[in-house]
């Protein structure tokens, strides 16, 4: 008799990961439309913060869509 044990946890993809794919891209197109980043830094367009997001390692997160203010 064989028992095989498994777990059924699905890993879902971060929002970024999603909102990124197709990046990272070394020619980003001028574009302005911020996004927040969760380091407290604005980045110009959706180029720009994918572009940081693949460098963070995944790490950087999106706060909003707007430019970031200072607390």
């Amino acid at each position: 008799m064989v028992f095989f044990l498994y777990s059924d946890v699905v890993v879902k993809a971060s929002f970024e990961e999603e909102y990124c794919k197709g990046h990272p891209n070394p020619a980003c197109i001028f574009e302005k439309r911020p996004h927040c980043g969760s380091n407290g830094e604005t980045y110009g367009n959706q180029c720009d913060f994918c572009n940081a997001y693949f460098k963070s390692g995944g790490k950087l997160k999106l706060k909003y869509f707007g430019k970031c203010i200072a607390a």
